[in-house]
């Protein structure tokens, strides 16, 4: 398991047989809420994960892993920018 900080809540990456499968974010309600909404609205483009589970009391959501990074070695730019404008933003 790692551990990746957000502004105010937490990361975890979980593992099996080391590899990553599963994201568990623990964060304010509101927070867990938003980003539960996000992923249940878009949960037909395939650029973003699908949750799992989420806590009743929005204490913390459960969802699936997606390799790969965003801060570093993205390729070009406009290649990028023209698949998230094709596979999420155009949605």
């Amino acid at each position: 398991m790692n551990e990746i900080g957000t502004t105010d809540g937490l990361v975890y990456i979980l593992s099996k047989n080391n590899e990553a499968k599963y994201v568990l974010k623990i964060d304010h309600p509101q927070q867990i809420g938003l980003t539960e909404q996000f992923l249940k609205t878009y949960q037909h483009i395939h650029l973003l994960p699908k949750i799992l589970y989420t806590d009743p009391e929005k204490a913390f959501i459960l969802y699936s892993y997606l390799t790969g990074t965003t801060h570093n070695n993205r390729g070009l730019k406009i290649n990028w920018l023209t698949h998230l404008v094709k596979d999420l933003f155009n949605h």
